[in-house]
């Protein structure tokens, strides 16, 4: 009996694995038609383009301005994978709106509800550019036409999933995320701001003329959580990856970093430096308290490392 329980457990996970699916090909930038060598160059991602303006692709291969963690406008690992594409969401200088998009997998279908969610974190400050400018409204977008940088995306004020929050996280990914009940047969997907500058809310920074996001792991499914998890809905889901709920505070700290899992899972936590120097590692179930106060001031990165997965994430450590 038990054999054939697991037969149909298997059976039913492929099943609805093959009908809840991401329509997004290519969705965190991964596969390369070539590496990008300049700014400009979301084409290099294989499957997608600009469809206003030039938008720019940031891979590891690049290995120089280009690459990933470390590039011209930050300091952030991938979401997912080793790349990610960046453009502006609002520019004071002038109504700047660059937009990425491609052609999904397959045509949505009228009338059928879709989940749709994605990774974006504000650029950091850096020697090259001036401070980047939290705002809202970026979101995502779906048409039945596609566009290029001669015939961009119009701006109507209108995006089919977006957010009313300022993103103004530069240390970790915040996740977009929404439904939508499709009212025509859309072939394509767009990235960006969609909203003109009387619709946008932005924080001023000093020396702040952009604001400038990474964007990662996108996703649309017709599964409400297969988006979150990457698992139907319909699967228990005690054997298999899902999203961890991990709290780690305060951040930025200056003497203690508490990090608790709500999973109980025995995790391997590693603090390493922007360089990947590793300064701290220990097992530890449940919660731990780190003392961070022998630690110089500056960015640090903690990996978690349990049986199900790698998961990381940006400190900061201050020093008053």
């Amino acid at each position: 009996m038990k054999k054939y329980l697991l037969f149909f457990s298997l059976f039913l996970f492929f099943f609805l694995a093959a009908q809840a699916q991401n329509l997004v090909p290519n969705p965190s930038f991964e596969d390369t038609v070539a590496c990008p060598t300049t700014l400009d160059q979301i084409y290099n991602a294989t499957g997608w383009s600009s469809y206003s303006i030039s938008p720019d692709y940031y891979n590891v291969c690049n290995g120089g301005f280009l690459s990933v963690p470390e590039n011209v406008v930050g300091y952030q690992l991938a979401s997912s994978g080793e790349a990610y594409t960046g453009f502006i969401g609002y520019d004071v200088n002038g109504f700047v709106r660059e937009i990425i998009g491609r052609q999904l997998s397959q045509n949505l279908v009228i009338g059928q509800q879709y989940f749709v969610s994605i990774k974006v974190s504000l650029a950091e400050y850096t020697s090259s550019f001036p401070q980047f400018i939290p705002c809202n409204k970026i979101g995502v977008k779906f048409s039945t036409t596609s566009f290029s940088t001669t015939n961009p995306v119009p701006i109507n004020n209108y995006a089919h999933v977006y957010t009313d929050s300022i993103i103004s996280d530069t240390m970790n990914w915040t996740t977009i995320r929404g439904s939508f009940i499709a009212d025509s047969s859309y072939q394509y997907i767009m990235l960006g701001n969609f909203f003109d500058d009387a619709q946008t809310d932005t924080v001023s920074t000093p020396n702040g003329v952009k604001s400038y996001f990474f964007i990662d792991a996108i996703c649309v499914s017709t599964d409400s959580l297969y988006c979150a998890t990457g698992i139907p809905t319909e699967v228990p889901t005690g054997e298999f990856l899902v999203e961890r709920n991990i709290n780690i505070f305060p951040n930025p700290c200056s003497a203690i970093l508490s990090v608790e899992l709500k999973e109980k899972d025995e995790s391997l936590l590693t603090i390493s430096t922007i360089t990947g120097q590793k300064v701290f590692t220990q097992n530890f179930t449940g919660k731990i308290v780190i003392n961070t106060s022998t630690l110089p001031g500056g960015i640090y990165f903690i990996s978690l490392q349990s049986k199900k997965q790698i998961t990381n994430y940006k400190i900061i450590i201050k020093k008053f």
